[in-house]
């Protein structure tokens, strides 16, 4: 199959918008055309509006190629092209992938296309280790909490209890071998908290 990627505009192109008399005049030649609008009137509309910095035109435009997708055989190859850069505008980028990768499978010699799937599918590499970071920063910060305020209640709880004054002190709390287990286990468990906040914080670093 002949390759026709010099015919397609870059992913950067989308990102560059019309000015809004540019996108009135395709909008209006739709509007002449009747109910018999043509096939590119409606393909050079629909780009127009992914270019747009507006989420609902960029979404209408997608709307429109989809329509065109079906309604033209003949131009499924290039809505394939447009359409994955329109839902990675819209930050769809599952939705994206999904028509490179058809469009790689029907289009192997087509450069360009495969350009573009491998800049979708980095992206969605780059948004999934950032995520992941994010999470494990979460967790780490929300277990190093836990521990300290653990740590401060712990400290509070022990003073309570003054080796000095044992006798009137513990005496309503119990005998001193059952303060002695509820200390020996505010360690371990003291000890424990800074065992998985250090696993945490080496994952993260």
């Amino acid at each position: 199959m002949t390759d026709r990627s010099f015919n397609l505009p870059t992913l950067e192109e989308a990102y560059k918008p019309l000015q809004k008399e540019q996108l009135e005049i395709l909008y209006h030649q739709l509007l002449s055309e009747g109910e018999l609008i043509s096939i590119q009137s409606r393909f050079n509309y629909a780009w127009g509006l992914i270019k747009s910095q507006s989420i609902e035109d960029q979404r209408l435009g997608v709307k429109i190629l989809t329509d065109v997708f079906k309604d033209s055989p003949q131009r499924r190859r290039e809505c394939l092209y447009y359409l994955a850069i329109g839902t990675f505008k819209l930050g769809e980028f599952a939705e994206s992938r999904r028509f490179a990768e058809t469009l790689v499978a029907f289009d192997p010699e087509n450069q360009q296309a495969k350009v573009l799937k491998k800049t979708i599918e980095d992206k969605i590499t780059k948004d999934g280790l950032v995520g992941g970071l994010m999470i494990t920063g979460v967790i780490a910060a929300g277990v190093a909490g836990a521990a300290w305020f653990f740590r401060q209640s712990a400290r509070q709880r022990l003073l309570q209890w003054d080796v000095d004054s044992v006798g009137d002190t513990l005496e309503p709390l119990g005998n001193v071998w059952g303060e002695g287990n509820l200390c020996a286990q505010l360690n371990r468990d003291l000890t424990f908290m800074d065992v998985v906040g250090q696993r945490i914080w080496n994952q993260v670093v």
